[in-house]
């Protein structure tokens, strides 16, 4: 059975499932908007996330914290949470969905990747990594941590 996740698909990328920790800051522009209660942020004001999937289009995170529709938001992935990766990876993303996929509360957020802020070669680097450090898997019914690349639906306005 799909998730609800699997369900709103309306990607224009192929993706790559993976199972990542990052740290996630409300983007500048959206501070003053969007403010994080100190009891659930790290000193410096991020909050935990998990990357369970990415494309050339943007990131799924998975999150105790949720995030509204246009938000714009940093993501980083620390060298540690990825075998073969130098530096920080930094991601500035745009939300464009959210839905609560666990009562615990858990979310999904889609993002996509905007242009300002993130090098092409981040996100292959953050791709190439997912890909290398997982098999592929076999089953349609994926668990986290697995990789399979799944191509998108085109959206009407592709077709």
């Amino acid at each position: 059975m799909k998730t609800e996740a699997e369900q709103l698909i309306v990607r224009r990328h192929s993706r790559i499932e993976c199972d990542i920790a990052g740290q996630l800051r409300i983007a500048e522009e959206d501070a003053q908007q969007i403010v994080f209660s100190q009891s659930i942020t790290h000193a410096d004001g991020s909050v935990g996330v998990r990357v369970v999937d990415c494309s050339q289009g943007g990131l799924g995170l998975e999150s105790s914290v949720y995030l509204p529709h246009g938000s714009h938001v940093i993501v980083e992935i620390d060298p540690g949470s990825i075998k073969g990766v130098q530096k920080t990876l930094t991601f500035h993303l745009r939300v464009q969905r959210g839905s609560m996929v666990a009562r615990s509360p858990r979310y999904y957020i889609g993002t996509l990747l905007l242009a300002e802020g993130t090098s092409d070669q981040a996100i292959e680097q953050l791709m190439a990594s997912s890909s290398q450090s997982h098999q592929p898997s076999q089953d349609a019914s994926d668990t986290v941590g697995q990789i399979s690349e799944n191509t998108s639906i085109p959206s009407a306005e592709e077709s």
